[in-house]
């Protein structure tokens, strides 16, 4: 019981979770007419909460990459346009 406590925290987990499945029951209830075309954009909107966590959780590898300068090119042009 000790690890269910731990997991839980005290409802932190539990109530959004109830929270979460009691308002997508009711989104499928009011819907179930046209339930292909809800099940799509639900799925639609899935993958923009999971790109929207993945570019977030990626935020200082994506930073760091735009801050680094290019290596510089082994050929160079000199005054007169002709290669050294």
């Amino acid at each position: 019981m000790e690890n269910f406590e731990n997991l839980a925290g005290n409802g932190t987990v539990i109530y959004p979770l109830i929270l979460l499945i009691a308002i997508a029951g009711s989104f499928f209830f009011y819907n179930r007419m046209s339930l292909g075309q809800t099940l799509q954009s639900a799925l639609v909107w899935g993958m923009i909460f999971l790109g929207a966590v993945a570019i977030y959780g990626m935020w200082e590898q994506l930073s760091a990459g735009h801050r680094s300068r290019p290596p510089k090119s082994p050929c160079r042009a000199n005054a007169t346009g002709t290669f050294i």
